[in-house]
């Protein structure tokens, strides 16, 4: 969904400044004919928390009032979310007017469904008083081989009771904390408080999914205990496809 506001760019570079050019690996960069060419190329890692094993240190966690989100929340989650992901590909480049809207159109498609159901029992918004400092969004996704484009995404409409009957695959779809509230502990917390709710429902397991180069995202999933699965576009995954 973030892809749409990745800007492309077309500068006039000598080699040796091409060279010196600073990289992202969400993007590519490209020097043809005198002119460089820098364009989106997102990838995405994804990666797997078992429910069960999810163990955090109290001292880990921060202390905000927790309750479940709202679509009423939009409006000011989405400003949560251009001041959490502001310097931060895609949105980094963005004017704060045009993140904005970015923030809102990203949060209205998961609250619409289209990144699965919403497992409403299991999303929060994490409080600081009367403001909104965080949230997390878990969805529901067809589930099976992570490797297999259609555990990510519905081909149809997906059932409406999923959560009722514990059927899917959790989702985490979005977690974002105020830029200047984060190192407090408030995304462990809002992840321990939706772990708990699905491991009351009878899930196993929580996926997740982040762009290749946001390392802080990488470092947070890491500490929290998620695993890394295995990219389904790998030459190894691919032979291992072929040869069954």
């Amino acid at each position: 969904m973030s892809d749409e506001w990745m800007p492309s760019l077309t500068l006039n570079l000598t080699r040796e400044e091409f060279d010196m050019l600073p990289r992202h690996p969400a993007f590519k960069y490209e020097l043809l004919e005198g002119r460089t060419y820098i364009s989106p190329w997102p990838r995405y890692a994804h990666a797997q928390l078992r429910l069960r094993s999810f163990r955090v240190d109290p001292g880990d966690v921060g202390n905000a009032a927790l309750r479940l989100v709202q679509p009423s929340d939009l409006a000011e989650l989405a400003l949560t979310f251009r001041n959490a992901f502001g310097h931060l590909q895609p949105f980094g480049s963005l004017s704060d007017e045009v993140a904005l809207q970015a923030a809102v159109k990203s949060l209205q498609h998961t609250f619409d469904g289209n990144d699965g159901p919403l497992a409403e029992p299991a999303s929060f918004v994490a409080m600081h008083g009367d403001k909104i400092v965080g949230a997390i969004f878990i969805t529901i996704l067809p589930g099976g081989e992570v490797c297999d484009w259609g555990s990510m995404h519905w081909h149809d409409r997906a059932p409406p009771d999923l959560w009722d009957i514990g059927a899917g695959q959790p989702h985490l779809t979005w977690i974002f904390v105020e830029r200047f509230e984060q190192g407090d502990g408030v995304g462990t917390q809002l992840l321990q408080r939706a772990v708990r709710a699905l491991k009351k429902r009878g899930y196993k397991t929580l996926w997740t999914t982040f762009m290749i180069g946001n390392d802080s995202s990488l470092r947070w999933h890491w500490r929290n205990g998620f695993d890394l699965l295995p990219n389904g576009l790998s030459k190894r995954n691919l032979r291992v496809r072929i040869r069954k």
